[in-house]
């Protein structure tokens, strides 16, 4: 009998790690308490939009790594390498974190079925997003957006990737900076919050990604204004 209570957790606990995670978005703004700084990185200031905000200049050399974390929120971190030191490496505004380099990655931990949006827009020149490591744990959504090249919020594009098990996605910047204005996890941040049903009772099913789809598609769905699971 305590064998069989044994596999039962065990069974549980399986299908708990296979769970998506509750909808949150993490946004980024310039108080520099809310930021924690790894090795190779001090903490200044430096004017953003006409305003002062918080920046982080990487001290490092010959590619040693830094991190840079919100207090606030231990898991998303923002990793940087580079042969020689670079001030002003990170930059932030009132409502978003500017990464100014192709060599930053943004490290988000996942579950099996996680949907992971990030919201950004070019600096100046349109930066592309990939997913990085040789076998990450995300793939990439057909939907997704890899380029920009707008310069504000309201030019800001999504690139979302869904994680196929569990760890940590790895998120790469291939050009020459960005600016995030917010990370989600299982929330689109286009605004969507949820898709209008149709009237019947079997109405239109939409993914994650507010997209209509058929009945041939499988995994979370949005009908009748409620989640479903499809398998």
């Amino acid at each position: 009998m305590k064998k069989i209570f044994t596999l039962i957790a065990m069974a549980l606990m399986a299908i708990g790690a296979q769970a998506q995670t509750e909808p949150v978005t993490y946004t980024f703004n310039n108080q520099a308490s809310t930021y924690v700084l790894g090795d190779n990185a001090v903490a200044t200031t430096y004017e953003m939009d006409g305003k002062e905000g918080f920046s982080v200049n990487y001290t490092g050399t010959d590619k040693a790594k830094m991190y840079v974390k919100l207090a606030a929120n231990e898991n998303i971190f923002f990793e940087y390498s580079n042969s020689k030191a670079k001030d002003n490496a990170v930059k932030t505004g009132e409502n978003y974190i500017q990464c100014d380099s192709k060599n930053f990655i943004i490290h988000i931990p996942v579950v099996t079925g996680d949907v992971v949006y990030v919201k950004f827009s070019a600096k100046g020149s349109a930066p592309t997003l990939t997913i990085d490591g040789s076998e990450p744990p995300v793939t990439q959504n057909a939907d997704a957006v890899t380029t920009c090249s707008g310069k504000t919020e309201s030019e800001a594009v999504i690139f979302s990737c869904t994680a196929t098990k569990g760890g940590t996605a790895k998120i790469k910047e291939t050009a020459n900076g960005m600016r995030v204005y917010s990370i989600s996890i299982n929330q689109n941040p286009t605004g969507i919050k949820t898709v209008k049903a149709d009237a019947t009772e079997n109405g239109a099913i939409y993914n994650l990604a507010g997209q209509k789809v058929d009945e041939s598609y499988k995994g979370v769905v949005i009908q009748n204004g409620k989640k479903v699971v499809v398998k």
